[in-house]
């Protein structure tokens, strides 16, 4: 379903009332890997804050994601 909506052109980066991207939303409610990949892949902003001035690397932090910042650390590398 993403990877259609983002065919047809939805914003990746587009952020919520809360200031959450869809990135951010994918870490916080431990959405699969593989959602993730493509959201990488399609360049997702890894840099964008939330109203509370969080990045998806903060929220991945705080959730104890490290298999999730492995992933954000070498797609960033691949930028």
């Amino acid at each position: 379903m993403v990877e259609l909506l983002l065919e047809y052109g939805a914003n990746i980066n587009a952020q919520d009332e809360s200031g959450y991207t869809l990135l951010m939303m994918t870490v916080n409610h431990y959405a699969s890997n593989d959602i993730l990949c493509l959201l990488l892949d399609k360049k997702a902003d890894l840099y964008l804050k939330d109203n509370r001035g969080m990045t998806a690397f903060d929220h991945a932090r705080e959730k104890n994601r490290s298999e999730v910042l492995i992933m954000f650390e070498a797609a960033e590398g691949k930028r």
